[in-house]
């Protein structure tokens, strides 16, 4: 899946289907997103100017689970969108 316009994302992410997806699931964390950055359940922030944090936000807006979750051996995850951009 590929996004062109973050705000679409959000609305994807919040659609009915993806919910159904999200119960299903037993690894569920939080991400809640700001104009510059994001915090994941409720971690620190992390800055989106970071390359790393941009690579993380690259691949949720994608549909993938995010690398650093995959590596702690999560590959299936539920993400809960909180925009508050």
């Amino acid at each position: 899946m590929a996004v062109e316009n973050p705000d679409d994302f959000m609305e994807m992410a919040k659609s009915k289907d993806n919910k159904n997806e999200f119960e299903k699931t037993d690894n569920k964390i939080k991400l809640t997103v700001y104009k510059n950055g994001f915090r994941i359940d409720n971690g620190e922030f992390r800055d989106i100017s970071l390359p790393e944090n941009q690579k993380f936000m690259k691949e949720v807006e994608k549909g993938y689970i995010p690398q650093e979750f995959v590596d702690n051996g999560m590959e299936n995850l539920g993400i809960a969108l909180e925009d508050k951009k």
